[in-house]
């Protein structure tokens, strides 16, 4: 269905739907719809003209000036075809379809007001009769959420969850944003996961992401999060950052058959493959003028309240963790996180990995893993993750199938796994990737980590241990869909571990040179570092309050 904005023009200027670009077929009449009013109006007509003989078309009013009332569609003879919102119509032949109004006159029930209580009691009447002011509900301008990554996922944002499809948070230059961060939607929408009833006003403003070219933008609503409508035009997202404001009034609630005591959900979506848009400064006013905005700054003092317990973020470090591991002066690649724990701590760090990410393909893996995991003591060779042994490490012919691309949190447990070998994204991040025996990789397979090797787990060398933990934690901070566990991993959940052995071997085979030189040239392809090898006390800061560092 398109979405036709037109205004009414006055004295009955005639809108003419049929499509100058538009060729019929040879010999094949065809018919046009023509839409008149004398006031501005915003109208659907499905589907688009022109039309052939027998099309059956749906018109529906959508808005119109305030101060009139809708009293029907008619046709060019002024007989009376529907006097709801929705008309329906079989073409037959050119058809001219009118929307007709009538003035609402307020004045008569003002002078019967003043004519009886125009004393004291006025002022009380007059306050009655007032319309209630609309009040802010919720706003979030997308500062105080966290997410890195294009693959779905729910953030928090002024206290609501939303839910992210192909959608992230972005800071980069080419990102239009009224402060320090806005949405990125690349071909995927972000929703609310939170109703609010009584909508009044929806606002968001939208502009293209500046390094592509203009999109479309399109808002929907819906009551139950799985029928979703339209409300509005589409938007083209260009490199001006404009405005979208809705009025949820009378028209618009009947028009979609809501009402105002239904509960309501919000997306945004844009549909273009690889031209990106930006979304900040979204708003929601109802017509409750005593809801408080969500994000109330009267909530400070409860907000203080819960930063002062033991919630890894902010507030008084626990007396568990060790204030040197705190006070520690870091490199400047990481100085932005000095003294910070917890979420606080992931966050930052997080930020640090996408700054200046550059994801290489995963055909070109094969060829810098050859780099990343070269022998110290042969350059001919590459060395196997797991078995630790060391084998050629030419890919090409005819050596092809001596080793292959591990990826160490395994590719079902991905959000974002590989595609083939021209694909980017998570499954080619090459701190993930290793190079690794096929039989060894195989029975590997999906299984998370620990020292019983019981079928369901797998233990890798000794020596291997350490590389493990460290990847598989800098996979969790850089992904925030990702997630170390402890105990036994669901990989359907995007689940990894064991931490509770991780977090051991992480301490007990810390990384040596050959880990630490890995982590250099990945930087030099990657843009980002695996902050597990160059800190490894950044677990126990992260995952303090788990009883290995509690014990």
């Amino acid at each position: 269905m398109k979405k036709l904005f037109a205004l009414g023009v006055l004295f009955f200027a005639t809108i003419a739907l049929a499509a100058c670009n538009v060729t019929p077929e040879p010999d094949e009449e065809t018919y046009a719809l023509n839409i008149e009013s004398d006031i501005d109006i915003v109208y659907n007509v499905t589907p688009d003209g022109p039309y052939t003989f027998g099309t059956d078309v749906e018109v529906t009013l959508e808005s119109y000036e305030e101060g009139y009332a809708f009293t029907g569609w008619v046709d060019h003879d002024d007989a009376l075809l529907s006097e709801d919102y929705r008309v329906e119509l079989t073409i037959e032949s050119d058809v001219y379809l009118e929307a007709t109004f009538e003035t609402i006159d307020d004045n008569d029930d003002d002078d019967e007001d003043n004519d009886t209580d125009n004393g004291e009691d006025d002022d009380t009447d007059n306050g009655e009769d007032e319309e209630t002011e609309p009040a802010l509900f919720y706003y979030t301008g997308f500062e105080d959420g966290e997410k890195a990554a294009y693959a779905d996922g729910h953030v928090f944002l002024s206290d609501e969850q939303w839910f992210f499809a192909d959608s992230l948070i972005g800071d980069l230059d080419d990102d239009q944003r009224v402060e320090d961060y806005s949405v990125r939607i690349r071909d995927g929408y972000i929703e609310t996961d939170f109703a609010v009833s009584g909508v009044y006003r929806i606002s968001f403003m939208y502009g293209r992401y500046l390094g592509d070219d203009p999109s479309d933008v399109m808002f929907h609503v819906s009551t139950d999060q799985d029928e979703w409508i339209q409300i509005g035009e589409t938007l083209t997202a260009t490199e001006t950052f404009e405005t979208f404001e809705l009025t949820f009034d009378e028209t618009l609630y009947d028009a979609h058959d809501f009402t105002v005591e239904d509960a309501l959900y919000f997306r945004i979506s844009a549909d273009k493959d690889d031209e990106r848009v930006n979304i900040d400064e979204f708003e929601i006013h109802t017509i409750d003028g005593d809801t408080p905005p969500a994000d109330d700054n009267d909530n400070d003092d409860d907000n203080d309240e819960d930063n002062d317990t033991d919630n890894g973020e902010t507030g008084e470090v626990p007396d568990h963790i060790d204030t040197d591991l705190l006070e520690m002066e870091l490199d400047p690649y990481y100085e932005s996180v000095e003294g910070l724990w917890g979420e606080e701590l992931i966050n930052g760090l997080r930020a640090i990995l996408w700054e200046d990410l550059n994801y290489e393909t995963y055909g070109e893996a094969r060829y810098i893993l050859q780099e990343t995991d070269q022998d110290p003591d042969n350059p001919d060779n590459v060395i196997q993750l797991y078995t630790r042994d060391s084998v050629l490490g030419d890919w090409g012919d005819p050596w092809y199938g001596i080793w292959n691309r591990e990826h160490v949190w395994p590719q079902a447990a991905l959000t974002e796994p590989t595609s083939g070998n021209t694909s980017t994204g998570q499954g080619s991040d090459l701190h993930n990737l290793t190079p690794a025996d096929p039989d060894e990789n195989n029975y590997r397979g999906n299984k998370y980590f620990d020292e019983s090797g019981n079928g369901s787990s797998y233990t890798p060398h000794d020596e291997a241990k350490g590389i493990v933990a460290r990847i598989l934690f800098y996979m969790d901070v850089m992904y925030d869909d990702l997630t170390v566990v402890s105990g036994a991993a669901n990989v359907d959940n995007y689940e990894m571990g064991d931490l509770d052995y991780l977090l051991q071997w992480n301490v007990t085979f810390g990384p040596d040179a050959f880990e630490h030189n890995r982590n250099d040239i990945i930087e030099s392809y990657q843009g980002n570092r695996n902050p597990f090898i160059d800190y490894p006390h950044f677990a126990e800061l992260i995952w303090h309050d788990h009883p290995f560092f509690m014990d």
